[in-house]
């Protein structure tokens, strides 16, 4: 938000000019001039050092051994009328402000005072003289003003008079104060994202003052925008009444292209204790002339920040009915679900673009019902943020997945405008519980040494890192692709694992799909051929960060570890000596401890249906001439006694009713599959991601129990326009 779009239509006479526009104050000082009647008025004939306050010294005399005490004021147009009073007892020169005047013309000014004994009579006009409105106030301007003020005895005797000198003073006036959980960066004339929402806040002069939610030990980014007569003097001073703040004066963003300057600090919450604390920004532009002053309503803004105690029901946890979640901030609230959906350019069927494609989000009620409005993501670039796209015809591509502390949803695609073809770097999408976007991680090494063929997956445990996977045109080990590592807002990232990789499988090449974290541990699918599932560290982390000594080649990497049983052996997936199921193809999936001992104990899988032959589910790309129809969502569980995965059922699509129609015998293979768990019950959402058309890209929602061994009856089902298909699913964050 720039500084000057909540500039305010009001200016400062003799103070500051325009709130949320840079000003000038000045003060009105009276100094006496000499008098041919009964001789001058004041305590000297030039400005003077204020002293003590109440000193003797300082009060303004009148020869005789009168004091006066306050002068009072008006000044008036037809729209607008401002009146007050001013204590002189603390000054010699009679300096006051008068403060937030509307821009206007045609405003008369009247002076009065009176001694304290009542004596002396001062006044401008003069008495006898005629008010006159000829004082102009212009919006971002200053308005100087000198006068005399007439000052007679009671019986009518002239007793001197009054002149009003200017002292000028810089003042600089905040324009916002934005407190937020995540990183901000400010740049091209953009401060911060000031949409609110849980554990935002946003302040403006005048505006009321929503707290922020943290919880104990954590923090949040305080970023103030201001604007200042001279820029390069202008201070920020942060203080609170509790917690801690990282840096009393900040940082100045040298990147912003504002009308204003920014600075921002950091807000920790105390490990203990709750409560809301008030946060005080103020500001300064050099020092203070004698006589000058400025308003605090323009130089001192605050924002409070409630700090909680940690949410006993983390996020995603089933809660309530069995439809509901636990939010960020630990209350049971109805589960939403994001899909991604690739968008036609031209309004045609997805089916016949081979360009990439516009992206947006769209939030939907277990029940397949849409909530809220779509979220673009962008489709050009403005300063950091890049667009991003995603191929049209690529069923590979599209995952969409949340953080693991619910904050954020992630996706990967083409850096490019629509229209190109899987043309552009690597482009991470963040999408906050707010809607706002940031594409500005941007991974350009990775995926390019042989080619750029897929961007597929990307995940991250808190919103600040990334791990992404893609492949490559060259199947030869050792290239660029793989899985990569990427912190947010970079453009520089690192190569973990290289694939296809002989260590992985010597017989075949075997490329990463889509990722996942469960339990601080990196998990990823696998085209084709054994291992379907492998992993990368050890359950409860640290998640890799970085490659192998002396860098990746000849399909070196960090060690992958297969999931055992079925995974490895599609002859061990059996269960209790039943047929061996169909290996699998995983796309998106689902990690859950459901039953005893602690542990993994139940995968759900989105198979999109890659049969021995190489074909499809519903029968596209495929290089066989027969389709087992194998595509669908299956169910595995571990077998503590064998050590290994074992598949428990699977959903090979059949006949599915929609809407009182049907999809006539088609297979349906899935790729997107977002879930909670509420006690042994699973709510699933999964999409087929197929290419409109054949068939028609569907959404489903499906109720499973952790002792079932029958594969659940779909409860919602939503098909998606010819000119859209969906991709990834995943929990949203709220």
């Amino acid at each position: 938000m720039s500084g000057s779009s909540h500039t305010s239509m009001r200016s400062a006479l003799h103070t500051f000019i325009a709130l949320m526009a840079i000003g000038t104050a000045t003060a009105l000082g009276f100094v006496a001039c000499s008098s041919n009647k009964i001789g001058e008025l004041g305590a000297g004939s030039t400005q003077g050092t204020p002293g003590p306050q109440g000193a003797v010294d300082l009060k303004l005399s009148i020869p005789g051994g009168e004091h006066v005490s306050t002068v009072s004021y008006s000044l008036a147009n037809p729209a607008d009328t401002i009146k007050g009073t001013y204590n002189v007892t603390a000054t010699t020169d009679l300096s006051f402000v008068i403060g937030s005047v509307p821009a206007g013309s045609g405003y008369a000014l009247s002076l009065s005072a009176t001694s304290d004994d009542g004596s002396v009579t001062c006044a401008f006009p003069a008495p006898g003289d005629a008010l006159v409105g000829n004082i102009s106030v212009l919006d971002g301007t200053t308005t100087d003003v000198s006068v005399n003020m007439q000052c007679t005895v009671n019986q009518g005797r002239d007793a001197g008079s009054l002149l009003l000198t200017a002292v000028e003073s810089n003042c600089p006036i905040w324009n916002t104060i934005v407190a937020s959980p995540e990183n901000i960066t400010v740049d091209g004339g953009s401060n911060v994202n000031t949409s609110g929402g849980v554990g935002t806040t946003a302040a403006y002069p005048g505006t009321a003052n929503v707290p922020a939610e943290i919880v104990q030990g954590q923090s949040l980014v305080l970023v103030g925008s201001a604007t200042a007569p001279n820029p390069g003097a202008l201070t920020f001073s942060w203080t609170a009444n509790g917690g801690t703040v990282s840096s009393a004066s900040g940082t100045i963003d040298p990147n912003s292209t504002d009308a204003g300057t920014t600075n921002q600090t950091i807000f920790t919450c105390p490990t203990t204790g709750t409560g809301t604390y008030t946060i005080t920004l103020t500001l300064g532009d050099g020092p203070l002339p004698t006589g000058g002053g400025c308003d605090t309503a323009f130089t001192t803004g605050t924002v409070t920040v409630t700090c909680q105690a940690p949410a006993t029901c983390a996020f995603g946890t089933g809660c309530g009915d069995g439809g509901q979640i636990c939010n960020l901030a630990g209350s049971c609230v109805p589960a939403l679900f994001s899909v991604l959906t690739l968008n036609s350019i031209d309004g045609g069927v997805i089916d016949t673009h081979t360009t990439d494609l516009p992206i947006s989000i769209q939030k939907y009620s277990t029940m397949g019902v849409p909530v809220g409005s779509p979220i673009p993501l962008p489709t050009a670039a403005s300063g950091s943020q890049q667009p991003i796209t995603i191929m049209g015809s690529d069923i590979t591509e599209g995952d969409l997945t949340t953080s693991s502390n619910g904050q954020y949803l992630s996706t990967l695609g083409w850096g490019t405008s629509p229209g190109s073809t899987q043309s552009g770097l690597p482009v991470v999408a963040r999408i906050d519980a707010t809607g706002h976007v940031d594409t500005s991680t941007v991974a350009t090494q990775a995926f390019q040494d042989q080619g750029a063929m897929d961007y597929r997956s990307a995940v991250s445990y808190d919103g600040n890192e990334f791990w992404i996977s893609g492949t490559c045109e060259d199947d030869n080990d050792g290239n660029g692709c793989g899985i990569w590592y990427v912190p947010f807002g970079s453009t520089s990232a690192t190569q973990l694992v290289s694939l296809p990789n002989s260590g992985v499988n010597p017989n075949i090449d075997v490329y990463a799909r889509w990722l996942r974290i469960y339990n601080q541990q990196l998990f990823s699918g696998a085209d084709q051929s054994p291992p379907y599932m492998f992993t990368i560290g050890s359950p409860g982390g640290p998640l890799p960060t970085m490659g192998p000594a002396g860098g990746i080649n000849g399909g070196a990497g960090l060690p992958l570890t297969s999931l055992p049983g079925g995974f490895t052996n599609p002859a061990a997936a059996a269960v209790d000596g039943g047929p061996v199921p169909l290996p699998p193809s995983p796309y998106g999936f689902l990690m859950f401890d459901l039953v005893s001992p602690p542990g993994p104990d139940t995968i759900y899988i989105a198979d999109d249906g890659i049969n021995p032959d190489g074909q499809h589910s519903n029968g596209v790309a495929g290089t066989g001439a027969s389709n087992t129809g194998s595509g669908g969502l299956s169910k595995w569980s571990y077998n503590e006694a064998t050590g290994g995965w074992q598949q428990v059922w699977n959903i090979t699509g059949g006949t599915f009713a929609l809407d009182g129609g049907v999809f006539p015998g088609k297979p349906i293979g899935y790729r997107g599959l977002a879930g909670f768990a509420t006690g042994s019950n699973v709510t699933l959402m999964a999409t087929s991601g197929d290419i409109a058309g054949d068939p028609d890209s569907i959404m489903v929602v499906f109720v499973d129990n952790a002792t079932s061994v029958a594969p659940p009856a779909p409860m919602a089902k939503v098909t998606s326009p010819a000119s859209q298909v969906f991709r990834g699913v995943a929990l949203t964050p709220q």
